[in-house]
């Protein structure tokens, strides 16, 4: 992911998507790709969001400890919450 987010265009976007216990997160473009599977707890529902990956690395480089993600609708910025730090990482839409 740290190939994608220090691109200069700021155009490379992360795709996180839950299907029961494991959300996956992937990416392609700047010559790479990556995909990584966590397994998670809480709800079981399908979503699937998509956001700029330098934003969602900036948030987590600022996390401490266990991180927990809370996401509602694909529209919506996702909360990601790590002890007592709270963010907020808006959707991004491509057409």
């Amino acid at each position: 992911m740290h190939k994608f987010a220090g691109t200069s265009n700021d155009k490379h976007f992360v795709r996180l998507r839950q299907d029961g216990h494991t959300v996956t997160l992937s990416a392609h473009g700047a010559g790479s790709s990556f995909s990584a599977t966590l397994e998670v707890d809480g709800p079981l529902r399908a979503w699937e969001y998509q956001t700029n990956a330098a934003n969602l690395r900036k948030t987590l480089a600022h996390a401490v400890g266990a991180v927990t993600v809370y996401a509602a609708h694909a529209i919506d910025p996702i909360l990601v919450v790590s002890e007592d730090r709270r963010a907020l990482v808006s959707a991004v839409w491509l057409k």
